[in-house]
């Protein structure tokens, strides 16, 4: 994973203003908390520590489906991205690879919505409803063709370096 985001130890968990924290982000700048009790509690974050914890998620259990989805796409070897993809792009998006999920974060953006066919998975992010930042993704170099029909010639790749 990219450890973009870290999920406290054990013996670093704390309860802030009531909530429990449970993971931050890399340099401690974000944090997220669920309640410390319940079968499936909401989920809070907020930026910082003077700041009021935020709702974010109605259940642990979402929040960390869409977490997971979200660090596989930007840690696998083989990835396409656009920063500012337009409402085109998701329909060529969404014509090779149908909407698994969708989730309301507040970092690093507003709305975001999974995509996933075979071993690869889509991440489409949005602040704003006319551009996305787009990531498609995927662990194996066969599903590239996945890849290269959602993706045009100007995006920007990544692939391991080295020989295949």
């Amino acid at each position: 994973m990219i450890d973009q985001n870290r999920f406290l130890a054990p013996e670093e968990l704390r309860v802030e203003s009531g909530r429990l924290v449970f993971m931050e982000e890399q340099f401690g700048d974000w944090a997220w908390a669920t309640d410390p009790q319940g079968g499936d509690p909401p989920v809070y974050d907020r930026s910082d520590d003077d700041e009021p914890w935020q709702p974010l998620s109605p259940h642990l259990s979402e929040f960390l489906e869409a977490y997971w989805m979200f660090e596989a796409v930007l840690s696998a070897p083989f990835a396409a991205s656009r920063a500012r993809g337009t409402a085109q792009d998701i329909d060529r998006l969404r014509f090779q690879m149908p909407c698994v999920g969708s989730a309301r974060w507040r970092w690093p953006a507003t709305s975001l919505q999974f995509f996933r066919r075979d071993r690869t998975l889509a991440i489409a992010m949005s602040d704003d409803d006319d551009l996305f930042s787009i990531t498609v993704a995927t662990t194996s170099p066969a599903d590239q063709r996945i890849i290269d029909a959602v993706a045009e010639p100007s995006w920007s790749r990544k692939q391991p370096s080295g020989p295949a």
